[in-house]
This record gives C-alpha cells, structure tokens and sequence, in this order.
C-alpha cells in the first residue's frame, strides 16, 4: 500500500512517532508535522461555531461545565476564533454576548494583536459589535491600549474607548485628564460622551455641566437627549433641571419629548410651572406624547385644573385612542371637587353604549372620586348592557358601603334617592343570568337594609 492511501490519522500517528526516533530526515518530518498541525487546526476551527452557542448556557444556568470547557477551548484555538467570536456579536442575545465578551478577553489577554482587533471594532459601524468589543475590553489590562485609543482618528473608536476607559478606571487622575481632553474633541459626540462621563464624579461636574447645556441646542436628537438625561441624573438641584425639562417638552423631537414628561415626575413644588407647557403637549401629534402628557397632569390633581377644558376634548374626541380617553378621564377624577363641572360629560361617556369597557369603567372611576351621588343612577343604566353588568354591580356596592359608614353626612333626600336607585339594582341583579360576584351584592344589599333603617 502506498503513502498516499493511508488515512490521514494513520499518516499524522506515523510522522509523531518517526520524528521522535528521528528515523526521518528533518525536512521530511517537519513537512508532516506542518500537516499535521494544520488538519488539527482545520479541525478546531470547524468546531467554533458550536462552541459559541454553548457561551451562552454559563449565564442562562449560572453554573455549566459545559460552557465553561466551551470557553477553554474556544481560548485554546485563539486568533482564528476571533473572526466568528466578533461576528456572533450581531445575534444580539445579552447572555451570549456576556460570554463571547470574556472568551474575547482572554484570548487578548493572552495575544495582544488580538487586543488591537477589539480596539478597531470599537469603530464597527454595527452596534453590537461596538458594545461587544468594549464589553471584552473592559479590563484593567487593556487600560494602556485604551489610552492609546483615545487618540485615535476614527471618533468612533475614541468615543467608545473614552467609554471603555472609564468604566475601568474612571477616578484616576491620568484616567479625568483623558477624558476631560474630550470636552474640547472636534468631535461633538465625543464632547457629550465626555461630558456625560465627567458630570457622574462629583469634582468634574462644573467642568462638564457647560457642555452638556451646549449639546441641548445641538440639531442631532441622540445628542440632546443624551445631554438631557444626563444634566437631570447628576443634578439635584430641581430649580435648575425645571427650564431644562420645559425646554425639552418642546423639543422638535418626540423621544426628547417623551423623556421630558416622564421626568416631571422628579420635579417637587417646581413641577407646577410645567403644567402650561403639558397642555400645549396635549395636542401634541403623537399619541404616545399626549399619553404621556395626561398621565402627568393626572399626578397633579387639583393643581392642574387650568387643564380641564383640554381633557374633557380629548374625553369627547372619538378619533383619539380609547387609552389617552380613559386616561382623561382618570385625571379629571384626581382633581376631585375641583372637576364638579366635567360630571355631565363623564355620565355621558358612562352612559354611552357604543364605547368600550375600559372607557366606560374608568369613567366610572373618575366619577366615584368627583361625585359618587351623581354615578349611582348612572351605574344602573348601564346594569342590563352585560359587559358593565359585574363592574357597575362592584361599583354601587363600594358606594353603598361608604354610604353606610358616613350615613350621618348625606341628607334624607340623599339617602331615599340613593335607596331607591340600589333596589332597583339588586332586583335586576337578582333576575340576572350572569356570574356576578354574590359577595359584592350581599354588601350591597346589607348596606341598603342599614340605609333604611
């Protein structure tokens, strides 16, 4: 039989053992030693794509023996594991990429071309595999090649080595030098970065605020929404973040301005000034903006009553989501008293039997907190539609009970009408067919016996 037709595992077994007797000459013997080296490296590099799907199994079963051989030997191949560790990346699963961040990180801690290849993916253009390679940087033994990187051309790289750096050394002197360079980087996005960075150690935060207010006027939205948040996270001064959250509800850009309103909520007594600015949001052309802009007029109760006029359209306008109604009228029922004169349109809204479930139930709710002597008759109208029939049932039961125990405030007249309007409630209730819940119409039909008394 000849050479050539032996199997390759034959051939490799043979040239390990000749060489060692030295039985073969020494180019020939290194020839198949090179063959041999590179089947078994063609070998490991086919098995990469396995071993990276195993990565993942360590952070899903926080123990795994089998990720962690995965992790060896994926450590073991190197260099040519790279390529498809940095492309596994883009499937974007948080667990995986924890895993081939590691991976990465030793693999570089052991090859340092392999840490120059993390560095220029830090300018990816694809996003994971920014974040990816910033997460395999992300230890102090690349704090030199990140330093350098800082310097780099590409803004990109410097951006996201800026980053890099600080989250492994951000208090450093040499570490605040670096990065307070990149408040003054022609780069915008670097400036902000910077800035962002700096404003979170409590000694950099006057050298960082100034450009953090610049970056609001900039015309990239990323930028002012990163500058925004970050000027209201550092600052705990709620007079100064007041005109940068007005300015911001104003903002051409919708994710600005969503992000405004939910940081009402932060404000104290200062949040009172934004309420002019959140009822001209409320005619805002995004949906999600007017909601947000409800709900947080809704929080203020009877502070925000200037906004009635406004609610009560967006209450009545039938193109408007049934969401952004029912949240009209959850916030006219927070001003209690105050919202006397929105009674009329809520029990029309009640009343209504074209409107949906939710609609009609929230405003049910908004009534019981304005006047719940209004909503009782208005609950027993709605009784023979069946999808109102259990939550108006619920409803004269908790109005009844509190009837009840403050039967001294309500006067006669009260009392009979009240009364009445629960009798004919609990006589349809009794002829109903529905499920309805027995222990909310017994409440109800106790506290009507103590009413009578």
């Amino acid at each position: 039989m000849s050479k050539s037709t032996l199997p390759k595992l034959l051939i490799s077994q043979l040239a390990v053992a000749l060489m060692s007797l030295s039985i073969l000459p020494l180019n020939t013997s290194t020839a198949l030693a090179q063959q041999l080296q590179e089947q078994n490296s063609q070998q490991a590099v086919s098995t990469i794509p396995k071993l990276i799907e195993i990565l993942e199994q360590r952070e899903i079963y926080r123990s795994s023996p089998v990720a962690e051989a995965a992790i060896q030997q994926l450590v073991n191949i190197g260099k040519p594991a790279v390529p498809q560790l940095i492309e596994a990346f883009k499937k974007n699963r948080a667990f995986l990429t924890i895993g081939l961040g590691e991976t990465l990180a030793k693999i570089a801690q052991k090859d340092s071309s392999v840490a120059q290849i993390l560095i220029d993916k830090l300018g990816d253009k694809n996003t994971q595999i920014r974040l990816g390679a910033m997460l395999a940087l992300n230890d102090d033994s690349f704090e030199a090649a990140l330093k350098k990187a800082t310097q780099d051309k590409n803004p990109r790289i410097r951006t996201s080595a800026v980053i890099s750096l600080a989250s492994v050394d951000k208090k450093s002197a040499e570490t605040v030098k670096i990065i307070k360079n990149g408040l003054k980087d022609e780069d915008i996005i670097i400036r902000v970065t910077s800035a962002s960075i700096l404003s979170e150690i409590n000694s950099e935060t006057a050298s960082a605020t100034p450009i953090l207010i610049e970056a609001l006027e900039n015309q990239d939205s990323v930028i002012r929404l990163i500058a925004f948040e970050q000027l209201i996270k550092t600052n705990k001064n709620n007079s100064q973040n007041l005109p940068v959250i007005i300015k911001a509800i104003e903002d051409q850009d919708s994710a600005v301005r969503y992000m405004a309103i939910n940081r009402i909520s932060d404000l104290e007594k200062e949040r009172k000034a934004t309420i002019p600015a959140l009822i001209k949001a409320l005619d805002d052309k995004d949906g999600n903006i007017r909601s947000a802009a409800i709900y947080a007029l809704g929080n203020m109760g009877s502070d925000a009553k200037t906004a009635k006029p406004k609610l009560v359209a967006i209450l009545q306008n039938q193109q408007e989501s049934d969401e952004n109604r029912g949240s009209a009228a959850m916030a006219l029922g927070e001003m209690r008293k105050d919202a006397v004169s929105t009674v009329p349109t809520l029990i029309n809204i009640l009343e209504d039997k074209q409107i949906t479930k939710m609609l009609a139930v929230s405003s049910a709710i908004a009534l019981d907190k304005i006047d719940s002597q209004a909503l009782i008759p208005a609950l027993v109208k709605r009784l023979p539609d069946k999808q109102m029939e259990v939550p108006s049932t619920v409803m004269l039961s908790s109005i009844a009970s509190k009837m009840k125990e403050n039967q001294a405030s309500f006067s006669n007249d009260e009392l009979a009408q009240a009364i009445s309007q629960f009798e004919t409630a609990l006589k349809f209730i009794d002829n109903s067919e529905n499920e309805i819940p027995q222990d909310k119409v017994e409440v109800l039909r106790q506290s009507v016996a103590v009413l009578k008394m």
